[in-house]
């Protein structure tokens, strides 16, 4: 730990461990803030080994608003974790010490675009009682010390950029990384490490075609076939008829549990889970993994690939796989009979649908 955590660290260990005088023997509420790379997750984690090794880590709970936070320290969402009745107590803490740690800069508040953020009504008792309840947090560590970027020159623009203190400076550093930019050093997306990059982007569509070319990239370097596999879709116990495949097919995605019609699978295929199945083992919404068998399902009849792209072959299943085998990045779950490890067997499901 660097000095900014070590203070955090005491602070906490002291009041955790009853090391402090009786007149401060009361709930510590604390707000451990910092831009990222400070050192935040590393902080939790300190403590939690900590008190592990003191055998009092059932002492505290560790929460966090997503899956895959809650996994990075080793903890559960708030929303599965018991919750305070604030409204009803004259104590909201309920004689708990308490600590908030997060960046308030990394994201934007909530709010329609071109809206004013400001309320047109005077503060209701919520808003009154949800600052009320933030003010009681007297202790506050700001942790500042960079600990994972290692440009210094991108640490500073990145420090301007989270306060709005950017300069004009700053902003013609930022522009020359537009790729159209013709001041940009574009690099070679074919050589490392470029070749595993993973893209973010607000459009559906893009991301779409962004993963279509990666897989047929895929499937072309490593010789793998490219299965596409069909919805098998029923109403009921019945399968649709053609004119319900349509309906289906015109539906928008939100209506089909955001899956299309179709699913590409291939042997080494990067995948991501969207749902908290399991925080505790660190299988949560944002969760990565890699596709290491594919198992047909046993109506399949035999199929000869064909070529739909240069060098990328593929089968039109006419029923979904029975189950996948995925290799995850990291899990805590136990190793599985017969699996290697970190390897998990997933069922593809149908989605229940509404036709309109």
């Amino acid at each position: 730990l660097n000095e900014e955590q070590k203070m955090a660290f005491t602070i906490l260990s002291n009041h955790l461990t009853g090391n402090v005088p009786d007149e401060e023997k009361r709930p510590l509420l604390m707000i451990v803030t910092g831009s990222g790379g400070t050192g935040k997750t590393k902080l939790i984690s300190t403590l939690a080994a900590d008190l592990q090794s003191r055998g009092q880590l059932s002492s505290i709970a560790r929460t966090a608003t997503t899956g895959v936070a809650s996994c990075l320290i080793g903890g559960s969402t708030l929303h599965s974790w018991a919750g305070i009745p604030a409204r009803k107590l004259s104590n909201p803490f309920a004689d708990l010490s308490s600590m908030l740690t997060g960046d308030f800069h990394q994201f934007p508040p909530v709010a329609q675009l071109k809206k004013a953020l400001f309320s047109r009504y005077p503060p209701n008792t919520l808003c009154e009682l949800g600052r009320f309840i933030f003010e009681r947090f007297e202790t506050v560590v700001v942790l500042k010390q960079q600990m994972r970027i290692v440009d210094e020159t991108w640490d500073v623009i990145l420090t301007r950029a989270r306060c709005g203190q950017c300069t004009a400076s700053d902003i013609a550093q930022i522009r020359k990384l537009v790729l159209v930019n013709p001041q940009c050093e574009v690099p070679n997306f074919y050589e490392d490490p470029w070749t595993n990059v993973v893209l973010i982007t607000p459009r559906n569509c893009v991301r779409s075609r962004w993963n279509i070319a990666s897989i047929h990239k895929h499937c072309k370097a490593s010789g793998h076939i490219l299965y596409i596999a069909t919805a098998e879709d029923t109403i009921g116990n019945r399968p649709t008829t053609n004119v319900e495949r349509l309906q289906l097919a015109r539906s928008p995605t939100e209506k089909t549990g955001n899956l299309s019609m179709k699913v590409v699978l291939a042997i080494g295929m990067k995948i991501m889970i969207t749902e908290n199945v399991a925080p505790s083992t660190n299988l949560a919404n944002g969760s990565h993994g890699t596709i290491k068998t594919i198992v047909l399902d046993p109506r399949e009849p035999s199929h000869t690939p064909v070529e739909i792209n240069n060098g990328v072959f593929a089968i039109n299943l006419h029923y979904p796989p029975s189950y996948v085998t995925i290799s995850m990045s990291f899990t805590d779950i136990p190793q599985l009979y017969s699996l290697d490890e970190k390897e998990l067997p997933l069922a593809l499901l149908q989605p229940l649908s509404t036709i309109y």
